[in-house]
This record gives C-alpha cells, structure tokens and sequence, in this order.
C-alpha cells in the first residue's frame, strides 16, 4: 500500500530542498530563476508540484553537477536537463527533487532569466521570474508538440489562475513581447486565451 502524505509534508521536504539548493547557488555564484510549480506558487497561491524548477545559463551546468555531493545531492543529465535527485535515491523510480533548465533552449528563457525579481519564498531569499515571464513560459509549454497532454492541461491551469488576478495591459504586453522571441506571431493566440479566461469563454490552444 502506497503511503498517504499531505500537501504540507511535501512542502517541508520541498523547503529543505530549496534552501539546500539555493545555497548551492549561491556558494557558486550561479545566475538563477524560479520557474514551474514553485512559481506559480509564489505568483498566485501554494500548489502541489513534486519538484522544484530554476533556470540557469547552460554553462554552470557541469559545475552545477559536480557539487550536488556537497549538499547531499545527486544528478544525472537527461537530455539539456540537469536532473537531481537526494543522494542515496534510485534515479530508475523516484521522481527528481529539482530540475536545472538551461536558458538558453530558447530566448523567452534567456529573458525570463535576465529579468527575473529578487524575492522572499518559503522565508528564503531567491530570484524569480515575472509574473509575465511565466506566463509566457506556461503558453509555451502548452503549445508545444513535445509537451505531454496531461502536463499541458496543468501549464493551461496554471496560466489561467495567475491572469486572472492582477493582470494588468504591462503584463500583457511585456507576455506577448516574450512569447514572440520564440514563436512569433503567438502573441495573437496569447491573448486570444487570456482574453477567453478572463472572460470565462472555454479555452483552446
């Protein structure tokens, strides 16, 4: 039989990740910033997510990787991906704790990450991106072909909860300007779908 947790058991464990990390970051000097679950979470409200995302340049991925030890961690590299699990973990059936995404896969990630926000999360100090950032970024993964279906209706969630409160014409814009670096002409179809959630009109991408 499966263990029963709570929300708030994965938060903790999530909480002691983060800070671990962000130390590792630090120590490093790594530009860095925020993004998936753990974002939408400090934009909108606490959700469940089962890891923790940050961009980074590609470059201080090696590095990255070599230190992981040292702050009781362990990764392999999946694709551009730098996977990280707890050290003692079986990277074949457990799900990785933090995923380091290089920015450079696309030049909406590269800016997400030049103008991401110093800020308080979980009580701890980090980089985030924008609300518009990941709102751009949240378009782009539900519009990608790559993407899985089920992951695509929670970018789709995601996007609709944090333009729903406080989504001003600065916002929009500054989303349709970075939706537009790495799929031109999205910025219509961006917002067509804020407008369809604004409005409560059923959305499709």
């Amino acid at each position: 039989m499966r263990e029963l947790r709570f929300f708030w058991d994965y938060m903790s464990e999530q909480v002691d990740h983060l800070r671990r990390v962000l130390q590792l970051l630090r120590r490093r000097r790594v530009r860095h910033a925020l993004v998936g679950g753990h974002a939408v979470s400090f934009h909108w409200k606490p959700r469940l997510t089962v890891d923790i995302d940050f961009l980074v340049p590609a470059r201080a991925l090696a590095g990255l990787q070599r230190a992981l030890p040292e702050h009781g961690f362990a990764g392999q590299r999946r694709g551009e991906v730098l996977r990280v699990w707890n050290s003692g973990a079986d990277p074949a059936v457990a799900d990785s704790v933090v995923d380091f995404v290089p920015a450079e896969y696309n030049r909406t990630q590269q800016e997400a990450l030049r103008t991401a926000l110093d800020a308080v999360y979980q009580d701890l100090p980090v980089r985030v991106v924008t609300r518009p950032a990941l709102v751009a970024l949240k378009f782009l993964s539900a519009t990608s072909a790559a993407r899985a279906v089920a992951d695509k209706h929670q970018d789709l969630a995601d996007l609709a909860h944090l333009v729903q409160q406080a989504w001003s014409p600065a916002d929009a814009r500054e989303a349709r300007r970075l939706v537009e670096l790495s799929y031109p002409g999205g910025g219509h179809d961006l917002d067509r779908l804020i407008g369809d959630v604004r409005a409560g009109r059923p959305i499709t991408v």
